[in-house]
């Protein structure tokens, strides 16, 4: 039998050939960003338009075909377990009671942050001056190991029913009525915010849930995060449609079920933000706040671009 036998020139073509396949892909790829990009950016400048999208995002996760689909993204989860930090251990929390009151209420009290964490991330947060850090856990490693943290990863893969994976990671300052302007111009602004004193609520997947750390002490004076409870389990045609809510209405609706949330520096809470929340007005002290998003399937966001 005759052995096979390649010339050069037959490996040039075969080179050639993977090459060509190699830079077809990367093209597709440029070309699909590309596209996507071009849609965010008229989205974005069409208010109305954007408004109508989320609606319809909304009423896929939310309305009649959610529990199905949230079934099947459970079922085939594809996300890998995460390497987790043991540190704190967080021994006095029960997953399955903080699990029970985030399916009842919405939002659950978790612990207290040790203090050599909160003062490596305010370190962290004085050298840069921003006002609004995205993915602060990439370059920040008190952060990164609290999002890898065991018994907060476990609370989030007992309530989503799969593995969770990290979305997205956030720092944000909000200041008072009287600071605003000058911290506003002294610290580096890098995105647009939409106005998050309104009441509103998320649809990051077809379940989410978001740890929110105080870093700041938080009282009725500063700011504190404000939820409605129960609004997370199920929600009426009209709720879908009206994803933000001013004061006005969310107090004739659900004027019982307004809840505030006051802490000390370092306090620590879950909460599902499908239901209607808020960030209350600074009337007299700044306040900071970290988040940590994990969804079952949403795509990880780029970061955004410095202006």
């Amino acid at each position: 039998m005759a052995a096979a036998f390649c010339s050069p020139i037959d490996k040039r073509q075969k080179h050639c050939s993977n090459w060509r396949r190699s830079d077809s892909s990367h093209l597709e790829d440029d070309i699909k960003k590309r596209i996507v990009r071009v849609l965010k950016f008229y989205l974005w400048t069409n208010p109305r338009l954007l408004r109508w999208v989320r609606i319809i995002r909304a009423f896929i996760i939310l309305g009649p075909t959610g529990v199905p689909l949230l079934a099947l993204c459970q079922r085939f989860s594809k996300c890998a377990r995460q390497r987790t930090e043991a540190y704190p251990k967080f021994s006095h929390v029960e997953v399955d009671e903080v699990v029970s009151v985030l399916e009842n209420i919405g939002s659950a009290h978790i612990g207290y942050l040790p203090p050599d964490y909160l003062n490596e991330i305010l370190a962290y947060c004085a050298r840069d001056n921003q006002v609004s850090y995205w993915n602060p856990h990439l370059s920040c490693d008190a952060i990164d190991r609290i999002a890898r943290n065991a018994k907060i990863l476990e609370i989030a893969r007992n309530y989503l029913g799969a593995e969770p994976r990290l979305w997205l990671t956030r720092l944000n300052w909000t200041f008072s009525l009287a600071d605003e302007p000058n911290k506003s111009a002294s610290f580096k602004k890098n995105i647009a915010e939409y106005n998050f004193h309104d009441f509103h609520y998320d649809t990051h997947d077809f379940k989410a849930l978001t740890i929110f750390i105080y870093l700041t002490d938080v009282t009725m004076e500063s700011g504190p995060h404000v939820f409605i409870r129960g609004t997370h389990r199920s929600k009426s045609l009209r709720e879908i449609k009206n994803i933000s809510i001013s004061d006005a209405v969310a107090t004739q609706l659900y004027r019982d079920r307004i809840q505030f949330v006051l802490g000390t520096t370092g306090t620590i809470f879950a909460e599902d933000t499908r239901c209607y929340h808020k960030a209350a007005v600074c009337k007299n002290t700044n306040r900071l706040i970290a988040s940590f998003d994990y969804v079952i399937r949403r795509k990880i966001p780029a970061l955004p671009q410095p202006h």
